[in-house]
């Protein structure tokens, strides 16, 4: 038998181990928590009947989000690892998650896709934060270092601000349902210009009240705009989506939410100092233009300056007396040629000529009136004379042919047909009439109109016009 000494052994069994389980995922509870100065986490991993030791270093633990402690069920992530000088073994853990945190994640996925259908995430929709903000609203936590960072942050921005403080719970049960109705609460009173909801930061489950749909519902409906502060730079819950600005710490909202008073009057006085070197080199270079206009020579002297006007002037008026005149002179002609007119055209004796000739044109008229009526009174008589003769002849040959046609209409009368023993074939309803042997089917049910009546009878057989079959 082989004998072995201890460090022998142990680095067998550190060889056996780390070589038989290189990545493992181990669950359980975590119990003796510590936090060393390094930063480095020693705890111990255990369920109702084992446990392990397990070691959580600085830069693992840098990556873990969630805050952990005592009693936490969790899976660990990591590799066995043999400590020799002791015979001790342990997890080295790279990764923790929680339990039940996949089912919350899931379920934040789908709260998410939910909302973004419906449209609650789209820009469009997100208002703007007023520039010059008089009134904050903030709903958070009373107690917490939230509120004291906010107020410091909004005091060392601008001291002429007024916050109004709605506290409520931010975590755990109930939490949801306060935070919508202090958000419903200022929007329906107008208490403030901008609402910051925030917390500090946690764990998925310490921000989860933020996921629930009270809230968005309640961010989604707000008039007034609302910033969301939850948890730290990294966090991210459906208020931040939903919100109309979203901040990554609370500080940097109550930033966002007020001006800073002082880099305000610093850009105003930036911009008034522009505007007066403007003003200052419009004015030299206004004055040097004038300076420049006042050395010209037609401004030395007002005769000089208007000594082209009076020649102009001189020059229309000649135009417009010339012009004058000749119009003038068309004008007098016109009206000595017009005079002249009317003087030849005596209107005495035009209007005696054409009263004349009036009075001839009613005399040929009347003559010719009379003879037209005279022509048409005998055209009438005439023509009465020759109705009078002719009317009892021609009602005599309108009632013959009439009583013709009526005879000839008796006798093609489908009831005449009828009577000679023809029948009709239609069907049942009455709405088709059969003509052809084609028309015909096997079974088929028909109507025989006859003289005095009618019967229903089926198609036994069908043959050709040769054939003697018949229906009942």
């Amino acid at each position: 038998m082989t004998i072995y000494t201890v460090s022998q052994i142990s680095v067998a069994i550190k060889k056996t181990l780390e070589g038989s389980f290189s990545t493992l995922q181990i669950s359980g509870e975590i119990s003796n928590l510590r936090l060393q100065s390094s930063g480095h986490y020693y705890y111990t991993l255990k369920d109702d009947q084992s446990q392990i030791s397990c070691a959580l270093f600085r830069g693992d633990a840098l990556r873990i989000k969630s805050q952990l402690k005592d009693g936490d069920q969790i899976i660990a992530t990591g590799n066995l690892s043999v400590f020799t000088p002791k015979g001790n073994y342990q997890l080295i853990v790279k990764e923790i998650q929680h339990k039940g945190l996949g089912d919350l994640l899931a379920q934040l996925e789908a709260l998410k896709r939910k909302y973004a259908e419906k449209g609650y995430f789209d820009q469009s929709r997100k208002k703007k934060l007023p520039r010059f903000a008089k009134t904050i609203g903030v709903i958070t936590s009373s107690t917490g270092a939230v509120i004291q960072d906010i107020i410091h942050t909004l005091g060392r921005r601008h001291s002429g601000f007024k916050l109004v403080l709605i506290p409520c719970k931010v975590q755990g049960e109930g939490s949801s349902q306060e935070i919508a109705c202090a958000l419903d609460f200022m929007n329906k009173h107008k208490l403030c210009d901008i609402i910051i909801v925030g917390r500090g930061g946690g764990s998925l489950e310490d921000l989860w009240c933020f996921n629930e749909e009270k809230v968005v519902e309640a961010i989604y409906r707000s008039q007034i705009p609302v910033i969301s502060a939850v948890g730290h730079e990294t966090d991210f819950t459906l208020a931040d989506f939903v919100a109309d600005v979203r901040a990554p710490t609370p500080t940097a909202a109550a930033e966002m939410a007020l001006i800073d008073i002082q880099e305000f009057m610093e850009q105003v006085r930036a911009l008034f100092k522009t505007i007066s070197q403007l003003f200052h080199k419009k004015i030299a270079s206004d004055k040097k233009l004038l300076l420049q206009i006042q050395k010209r020579p037609e401004l030395c002297s007002a005769s000089m300056l208007l000594q082209n006007y009076y020649f102009s002037m001189e020059n229309i008026q000649s135009k417009l007396e010339l012009l004058f005149s000749s119009h003038f002179e068309q004008i007098k002609s016109r009206f000595q040629a017009k005079k002249g007119l009317l003087y030849n055209l005596k209107p005495d004796n035009q209007v005696k000529e054409k009263r004349l000739r009036l009075k001839n044109l009613i005399h040929q008229l009347s003559a010719k009136g009379q003879i037209i009526l005279d022509t048409l009174d005998h055209k009438n008589h005439l023509v009465a004379h020759s109705l009078k003769q002719r009317w009892p002849q021609y009602i005599k040959d309108r009632n013959s042919s009439f009583y013709r046609i009526q005879e000839l209409l008796k006798m093609l009368h489908p009831e005449n047909v009828l009577s000679k023993g023809y029948a009709i074939m239609e069907s049942p309803d009455g709405q088709n009439l059969y003509t052809s042997i084609l028309d015909l089917e096997q079974n088929h049910c028909l109507r025989l109109k006859l003289k005095d009546g009618s019967c229903l009878v089926n198609v036994i057989n069908k043959s050709s016009a040769n054939e003697n079959t018949y229906g009942k």
